[in-house]
């Protein structure tokens, strides 16, 4: 079933891509974050609420709720660099970098949590680095 969320993420982000992109035409991509983070935050709750999640699921711990609120820091800073981004340069290009974020994950996922860096991860990782610099300057 990760799949299916994971294949939905993708679809989704690359909406973000093109409806952020119409949006932010002639104003402050700063502002334009400002109003997507309130969309998202209505959005999400109303979600919240109304899969039922309540009681001991929305319980929390310090470490939890640490580790959210800076994941929502760089959240923050993703998409303010990323809509600036957009209201400068191409989709296609800026998307491309900021899928960057896959290598990245990887080795930090390796460096955080041991996951596996088998040689064909270490090459699908160079394939993606390679690929998005292809791209960028194609």
């Amino acid at each position: 079933m990760w799949m299916v969320w994971a294949g939905l993420a993708a679809l989704f982000s690359a909406l973000v891509a093109i409806l952020s992109k119409l949006g932010l035409d002639g104003i402050n991509s700063h502002f334009a974050t400002a109003v997507r983070t309130t969309a998202v935050m209505v959005i999400t709750w109303l979600f919240v609420w109304g899969m039922g999640v309540k009681g001991a699921a929305m319980t929390i711990t310090r470490s939890q709720l640490f580790y959210l609120v800076l994941s929502a820091i760089a959240t923050g800073g993703a998409w303010i660099c990323y809509n600036r981004a957009l209201q400068e340069g191409p989709a296609t290009r800026v998307a491309s970098i900021d899928k960057l974020s896959i290598v990245l994950i990887a080795l930090l996922s390796w460096m955080v949590f041991g996951e596996n860096m088998s040689p064909l991860a270490i090459a699908s990782i160079a394939l993606i680095t390679l690929g998005t610099v292809l791209l960028v300057f194609a």
